[in-house]
């Protein structure tokens, strides 16, 4: 969900420098004067919109240093009442551009007090991570995109006060297109508990699922391992 968020700031400051529009979310930025920097970018679901096939609500805030595609522009990120489906976002996302070609740019991001809001309770959580934007050969056209996360390390306090983290184990490829992983794996690991699982994103297809296989020591000393899918929120 924060990876959406960070598409959709990626993608609206890059193309709203000096405009505004009105669709779903509504898009303003100011100052709208060219060159003027900071600018804050507000996209605006409002009480509820379909997006990407989900129910998106409230507003995602970015301020930005300069324009996404100059080297060393900073951006924040913040959330207002943002809420996924069910799943209510919060905490700050910091990125970092590091590097711009004529096809990319290199971000670090960082997730700081990030907390996830579902009915039966709350996950809160920190991350760094690196990725790469690649425009392909469409610079203006977002659908064809990919977003490659090199690395990355999130630490996780989830329900009944359960600490896990996540480690990226190969690169994970995000199809802007669809908004979802569809290359890569990650490895979780539950603190306290012989317990671990990897999460394999896919071989390049954006068909909303992950395959997970956990590793469970049971009490005779024996590992045994299961395999499942799980399905992309």
């Amino acid at each position: 969900m924060y990876n959406n968020a960070v598409s959709d700031v990626i993608t609206n400051g890059d193309q709203n420098a000096t405009k505004e529009c009105n669709t779903c979310p509504s898009v303003s930025i100011t100052p709208l004067q060219t060159g003027v920097y900071p600018k804050t970018l507000t996209l605006d679901f409002g009480s509820g919109c379909t997006y990407y096939g989900v129910t998106v609500k409230g507003k995602i805030i970015a301020v930005l240093s300069d324009r996404v595609r100059v080297q060393g522009t900073t951006i924040s990120i913040t959330f207002d009442n943002y809420q996924v489906d069910t799943i209510t976002v919060g905490g700050t996302v910091s990125l970092t551009v590091n590097s711009v070609s004529l096809t990319s740019i290199s971000v670090s991001e960082t997730i700081s007090n990030g907390v996830l809001t579902i009915p039966s309770g709350t996950i809160t959580l920190n991350c760094t991570q690196s990725l790469t934007w690649e425009w392909q050969l469409t610079p203006l056209n977002y659908t064809d995109d990919i977003i490659t996360i090199s690395s990355g390390n999130t630490s996780y306090t989830g329900l009944n006060s359960l600490s896990f983290t996540s480690q990226v184990l190969e690169p994970v490829i995000i199809d802007v297109g669809c908004l979802q992983p569809t290359d890569g794996k990650v490895k979780i690991t539950t603190t306290g508990i012989s317990y671990t699982a990897t999460i394999d994103f896919g071989d390049g297809t954006c068909d909303g699922t992950a395959t997970v296989t956990t590793t469970a020591l049971f009490t005779d000393g024996t590992n045994h391992d299961y395999t499942y899918t799980l399905a992309l929120p």
